[in-house]
């Protein structure tokens, strides 16, 4: 399976690309988060996701709070942790790069 990727202009300027770990929507914003990482997978980013257009295009928003930080951190450990997490897509869909960071496996 092959991890879900996108590609957008990094800090410097440089078109990057980037792999997606996870998305979930939160009901009290209201808003749906994405958690992804570069080449180097030793850094997570995050930010919202919101479709505007007549063809639905994501644009991806940083983080506007550090209420919503503390939320993102808190869902990466509860699912790092497996408690209190509902999978919003079946495990069998999961990317390579989440099921090694969630269980350490390759498969």
């Amino acid at each position: 399976m092959e991890d879900l990727t996108f590609k957008m202009l990094n800090a410097q300027g440089e078109e990057t690309e980037y792999k997606v770990l996870f998305q979930f929507e939160n009901a009290y914003t209201g808003k749906t988060y994405m958690t992804y990482t570069d080449d180097s997978n030793t850094r997570v980013y995050a930010g919202y996701i919101t479709y505007e257009g007549d063809n639905e295009e994501p644009t991806l928003h940083p983080l506007e709070s550090e209420e919503e930080w503390r939320l993102v951190e808190d869902y990466v450990d509860r699912v790092q942790s497996g408690v209190g997490v509902t999978m919003m897509v079946d495990e069998s869909d999961l990317s390579p790069l989440m099921r090694r960071l969630l269980y350490g496996d390759d498969e």
